[in-house]
């Protein structure tokens, strides 16, 4: 959280980069959302795999880019 995301955010996209090293392919994940609050509400799957944590994932390992940007990749991917 002192980062600016949160801690679910930042493990799944390490949950991300750790499949694509691998099996050097981009993971179908899916996360359990909460729906109970609205009415007829259930337990609802959304996908957490964004073109930001693509990119991330298939940029961190690369010699390019600074860790600066690697850094920043990571925050929007975590948005």
């Amino acid at each position: 959280k002192s980062n600016g995301f949160s801690p679910d955010s930042f493990m799944q996209v390490c949950f991300q980069l750790a499949y694509y090293r691998l099996y050097a392919k981009i993971p179908s994940v899916y996360e359990t959302v909460a729906t109970t609050v609205f009415r007829d509400g259930r337990t609802e799957a959304g996908r957490s795999v964004t073109a930001e944590s693509r990119h991330f994932v298939t940029s961190f390992d690369s010699t390019k880019g600074s860790r600066l940007q690697k850094k920043e990749m990571l925050e929007r991917a975590c948005k």
